[in-house]
């Protein structure tokens, strides 16, 4: 069992992406279709998860954001009164 480098497997996807058919990536660098279309799920799964977390400490600043502006709306009712 062969062991390719994230570089390396960057490189095999990014030639199937680029119109590559999966055979030939298959006779050039010995793996099976199963591997390829794993190595796939995989990349485009983690690229999901880094969109996820992205977003997710966008929403967490503008909720921080709204938090004090509320706090801030409290104070200012309460001097009013």
């Amino acid at each position: 069992m062969k062991h390719h480098s994230a570089k390396q497997i960057a490189q095999i996807l990014d030639e199937h992406a680029a119109g590559m058919p999966i055979a030939t990536l298959t006779a050039r660098y010995g793996i099976a279709r199963s591997t390829v279309y794993r190595w796939r799920t995989c990349t485009a799964a983690a690229g999901s998860v880094h969109k996820l977390e992205h977003q997710n400490r966008s929403l967490q600043r503008h909720v921080a954001e709204l938090a004090s502006d509320k706090a801030l709306l409290q104070l200012l009712l309460r001097g009013e009164r």
